[in-house]
Parts: C-alpha cells; sequence; structure tokens
C-alpha cells in the first residue's frame, strides 16, 4: 500500500466541513491542511473547524502563501464562489506552486468556457499556471459532470435513436442562513429579481458547462443556444429555520438553457436548474418531490431515470439539520465525485484534465465512437 494521499480543503463552508471530516476518516487520505477566510479561523485545529469532534494535527490558516506551500498532493477548491470565476488567480496560484487542484466550480469543459461568464484568458492562464507548475486541473461534481458527462449518455446507451436529452437539477435550498438565501433572491419580490441579471448568470455558468458537456460527449454539434429564467412565487407562505418566505414572493428558481443544433427548431439538448425553498410546495409540476435529478431522453426508445439522494434507505428520509448544509445528503454526493476524481488527476499529464466519460453510448454516427488507436485485447 502506498503513503495516504494528503490533501488541502479551500473553504472550509458547508461542503468543505464535510469534505475534512471524509477526509479524516477515510484512510486512504490524510488532511494536509485547510485554506480559510475568516480570521476566526486562522490558527486553530482543522478538525475542530471542520466540526470533526477530533483534532486534525494540522492548523487551518488564512494565508494563501502559507497554504500553498503546505506539503499536500492536491487541493480540494470547495470554497464558495457560487460559480463566477473570481478565485481564477488564487487557482493559478496553486497550479504554478505545484499543487494538483480538484475544484466543485464550473470549470468542468475548457472548451465551454467561452459561453461562460468567465473572462477571455481563464483558459490560458490555468493551463499555462498547470505547465508552468508541473500540475493538473479539474474539475467535478455531481451538475455540472457526474449527471451530465456520465449518467446521461450512459442512459442513451439503450437508445437506437435520440431526438432530444433534458436534464433537471431540483435542489431544496431551505437548510441554507438567511443572508445566502436572500442574496439568491427567495423570499424578494419576483419582478425586482427579473431585472438583475446576477444570480441567473451565476446559475448560468453551471448549466451551461452541463449543455456542452452532454452535448459534446454525444457527438452532437450545437449551432445556437437559448435560456430562460423564472422566478416563480410561493403559493402560500412558508415559514424555514433562517427564512420566512411570505406567499407571492420568490420560492423557486428555475434556469432553463437549450442547445440547438444548425436548421433545427427543437432542442436537442436542455439544462434544468430549479432551486426551491421545500419540496413539498415548490417542486415543478410534474416532478416527484424525491428527485434530486432526473435525465428524460426522447428516442428509441424513450426513457426517464429519477435520482433520489437519501440520507438512509431505512427512514427514506434525508438527515438535514437546520442551519448545516454539510448534513445534506446531496452533497456528500459533491464531495464524494471529488475524492474519486483524486487518483485520476494524480496519474494525468500536466494541464486540465476533463470530465469521465463512458465508452458506450449513442451518437449521430456510431462510427464516431472507434478509437484512432485500437485497443489491445486483454490476455486471457
Amino acid at each position: 500500500m502506498t503513503s495516504p494521499i494528503r490533501v488541502l480543503v479551500w473553504g472550509p463552508g458547508g461542503l468543505g466541513n464535510l469534505a475534512i471530516r471524509e477526509i479524516m476518516r477515510l484512510p486512504e487520505f490524510e488532511l494536509a491542511g485547510v485554506l480559510a477566510y475568516s480570521a476566526d479561523k486562522n490558527g486553530v485545529d482543522a478538525g475542530i473547524v471542520g466540526g470533526a469532534g477530533a483534532p486534525a494535527g494540522v492548523a487551518a490558516t488564512t494565508d494563501l502563501d502559507t497554504a500553498i506551500a503546505t506539503e499536500a498532493d492536491v487541493v480540494l477548491h470547495v470554497a464558495r464562489d457560487f460559480g463566477r470565476y473570481g478565485d481564477v488567480p488564487k487557482i493559478a496560484k496553486f497550479l504554478q506552486g505545484g499543487r494538483n487542484v480538484v475544484s466543485v466550480h464550473p470549470y468542468q469543459h475548457p472548451e465551454a468556457m467561452a459561453w461562460t461568464a468567465a473572462k477571455e484568458d481563464v483558459v490560458d492562464i490555468i493551463t499555462s499556471a498547470a505547465t508552468e507548475g508541473g500540475a493538473t486541473f479539474t474539475s467535478t461534481g455531481i451538475h455540472p459532470e457526474w449527471v451530465a458527462d456520465r449518467m446521461a449518455p450512459t442512459l442513451s446507451g439503450i437508445c437506437t435513436d435520440v431526438h432530444r436529452v433534458t436534464m433537471y437539477e431540483n435542489w431544496d435550498m431551505s437548510q441554507y442562513d438567511a443572508k445566502t438565501l436572500t442574496v439568491i433572491g427567495f423570499g424578494q419580490d419576483p419582478d425586482v429579481m427579473e431585472s438583475n441579471p446576477a444570480v441567473a448568470q451565476m446559475t448560468d455558468n453551471y448549466c451551461l458547462q452541463n449543455l456542452y458537456g452532454l452535448a459534446s460527449g454525444l457527438g452532437v454539434e450545437l449551432d445556437r443556444t437559448e435560456s430562460a429564467h423564472e422566478y416563480a412565487a410561493a403559493p402560500v407562505d412558508l415559514s424555514f429555520w433562517s427564512l420566512d418566505v411570505p406567499a407571492g414572493t420568490i420560492g423557486r428558481l428555475t434556469h432553463t438553457w437549450h442547445g440547438y443544433r444548425a436548421g433545427e427548431d427543437k432542442p436537442i439538448v436542455t439544462a434544468e436548474v430549479n432551486w426551491m425553498m421545500g419540496r413539498a410546495e415548490m417542486v415543478p409540476a410534474g416532478m416527484d418531490p424525491a428527485h434530486y435529478y432526473v435525465v428524460r431522453i426522447e428516442g428509441t426508445p424513450s426513457v426517464v431515470m429519477g435520482i433520489s439522494i437519501l440520507g438512509s434507505l431505512d427512514e427514506e428520509l434525508p438527515k438535514v439539520v437546520p442551519g448545516d448544509p454539510s448534513s445534506e445528503p446531496g452533497y456528500y454526493g459533491v464531495i464524494a465525485a471529488c475524492l474519486q476524481s483524486i487518483p485520476r488527476v494524480l496519474d494525468a499529464e500536466p494541464g486540465w484534465l476533463g470530465p469521465v466519460r463512458p465508452e458506450t453510448h449513442w451518437a449521430p454516427d456510431l462510427r464516431s465512437l472507434r478509437r484512432e488507436t485500437p485497443v489491445t485485447p486483454s490476455a486471457r
């Protein structure tokens, strides 16, 4: 057995605290350090910061240079960025310092960055930094990546033809703090949010990575994209631990992107994100409240897959603790995707590493799935 993989967690918030606890729990990993933002976490044992209930033996720091100098095999980038690409300069510094980086934010496909709100030079900055430092950068998660790049194409593997693929995310935001929820728009006047494109732009970056990932993974070339944004009002007064949502104010944000092939008036791929305050009242019509993600393929045959993420299969209830997003079962899925990507990152050449994709799936022309280099049969 090799030595444990040393991981530095960048951003001990909801996702980061869960990452700290899982890294400390799993024997194949070792917590190398934590890069925090709050002054009250500086110098505090990382296990205490992450709520592990036991010391980790390493202190959290708020100093970027100290974090870069930490002997870590990989940096897990889970800092709150809302997909706005604000951490690109810091990512570049880690890469230049020889630290591999795994991010949970929408960087999955460098080819799709031009579609997003990222600055034009983001791809050059990250790629150059990785080359300079001999390090690898990748991005993963459930949505984007796991659903769009893996599950949807895999599901198409039982279709002889595909006319349209639609992916849905249905995420209950009610466990978040009031400040975050208000910034996103919950409890606000729908008319006010219509005139504020900031939140829509944030989710656009995720949706566009999903759209590109699915289309390119299936070998579908998109000619154009279109978006739609809906701010659904709560039908009744809703009350949660951190925020009350009066009837008539925003209880769900729905952001949708469609991708079209040239000459077609119906989309071939669609990515829809539904962020809601509680599933019972705000889940979109026709959706099972238990499904976090849904993939629908209209084809031959047509296929539908709904994905529930549960705290327990025995109780069939998520173990969500009000005020602690890291108890959200879906967060475990995000961190699992990150941790499982680490061995692949460590084995990769320096540069920007794209997502994992299935080898067999539907494609407009199955000949496109042939390899340029023949596969050598395994010895039997």
